[in-house]
C-alpha cells in the first residue's frame, strides 16, 4: 500500500482507474466522500463516507 493525500472541491470527480496489484485506503479528513468501485465481473458498489470513516479497496477492482 502506497499513502497519497488528494484533496476535492464539493462536487468535483476522480478519473476512474485500477491498480492490479496494489489496495488501496480511502481516509476522510474532512466532509464527505462517495467512491464507486467496479470489480472485474462489472459488479459496482458505492461507499459513502463521512469525516473520519476509511473504506479499503482491493486489486483487481
Amino acid at each position: 500500500m502506497r499513502p497519497s493525500v488528494w484533496e476535492f472541491s464539493a462536487g468535483e470527480r476522480n478519473n476512474r482507474h485500477r491498480h492490479e496489484e496494489q489496495e488501496e485506503l480511502y481516509y476522510v479528513l474532512d466532509g464527505e466522500f462517495l467512491v464507486t468501485v467496479e470489480s472485474e465481473d462489472e459488479e459496482r458498489e458505492t461507499f459513502e463516507l463521512d469525516r473520519n470513516e476509511v473504506v479499503v479497496i482491493l486489486p483487481e477492482t
